[in-house]
């Protein structure tokens, strides 16, 4: 009778440990889901459907702004959203949260700033020429755009066009580790220490280069074709291989994850820069612009399309 009891007591045991066993792997599984497989549809209002060829989102201060359809629109977590007045009506095309401050940039030489994304005023830029990226570092903001413009301000508000050596369109900018890098038309990079005198650097492509990112100690670049290149100084380049031949328009770094989007709905993603992987963003249309804030990645594309990613690191 005693070792009969014995008996069911082990069993009892064994059938309490797998049922924990069961528990701790369903709880594992679900702890490491990745964020970057899910992406969620988010609606903007209908004034960001217009058919412009740009779109842009950027992040700060708790605070997300897009463009997208010709116009700005904000929300405070990537669902609700709201349009904000403007005083022109260029489109717009690359925008950047820098110095406490959203910069936004556009055709006709556009430059606006705003504190907090709702009230915006515009800027002289001196130029008519189309801008598109923007970027700042060591209290200098930086423009770049069409036949190789480069702007620098100090505060926001008075630009100063600087020489460049290039006639490239230079699509983006960004800033880290002490140097400046801009990237545009024909595979053009530029690096500068202050924003004022500019290297020409080898890409080692000719294809165009749209959007700038840095991250786990790496420049990278992305652009037509499924290109993509990374740098630890903004000098020396090395190509990688993308598993996408679409053209990429947009790039971004957050929380250990670069996320690259273009057109057909492509979205890869990468750890470090130079392995990337494929992801399902459940659309078809052409994506434009990537930003990280409030631990989630935002994706804006044409036709007031816009996609968010599942919580990071949760």
């Amino acid at each position: 009778m005693h070792c009969r009891y014995k008996s069911q007591r082990v069993r009892l045991l064994c059938s309490w440990a797998i049922v924990q066993v069961l528990l701790l792997t369903v709880c594992c599984s679900l702890s490491w889901a990745d964020p970057l497989d899910t992406w969620h549809v988010r609606d903007l209002p209908p004034e960001a459907k217009g058919r412009m060829p740009e779109a842009g989102v950027a992040s700060g201060n708790g605070m997300f702004v897009v463009l997208a359809g010709g116009n700005i629109f904000t929300s405070q977590d990537g669902v609700v959203w709201v349009m904000r007045t403007r005083s022109n009506t260029a489109p717009l095309n690359g925008i950047t949260h820098c110095k406490g401050m959203f910069v936004a940039v556009g055709y006709e030489g556009v430059i606006m700033t705003s504190p907090d994304g709702l009230q915006w005023t515009s800027r002289t830029s001196g130029t008519a020429g189309a801008l598109f990226g923007v970027t700042s570092g060591n209290g200098i903001s930086v423009v770049v755009g069409y036949d190789g413009t480069i702007l620098t301000s100090l505060d926001g508000s008075t630009w100063t066009k600087r020489s460049s050596g290039s006639k490239a369109l230079l699509r983006s900018a960004t800033y880290a580790n002490g140097t400046f890098v801009a990237a545009g038309s024909g595979g053009t990079l530029l690096t500068s220490p202050d924003g004022n005198v500019w290297t020409k650097r080898d890409s080692g492509t000719t294809e165009e280069l749209r959007s700038l990112a840095y991250g786990r100690n790496m420049f990278v670049a992305v652009g037509y074709n499924g290109t993509v290149l990374t740098s630890p100084d903004g000098a020396t380049w090395i190509t990688r291989a993308s598993t996408t031949s679409r053209q990429l328009f947009g790039l971004a770094y957050g929380d250990g994850s670069f996320v690259a989007a273009g057109g057909n709905g492509t979205l890869i993603t990468s750890s470090d820069g130079k392995e990337w992987k494929a992801r399902t963003s459940g659309t078809t249309t052409g994506l434009r612009g990537v930003t990280y804030g409030n631990n989630t990645f935002l994706v804006v594309g044409l036709i007031g399309t816009l996609l968010q990613s599942d919580p990071i690191g949760r």
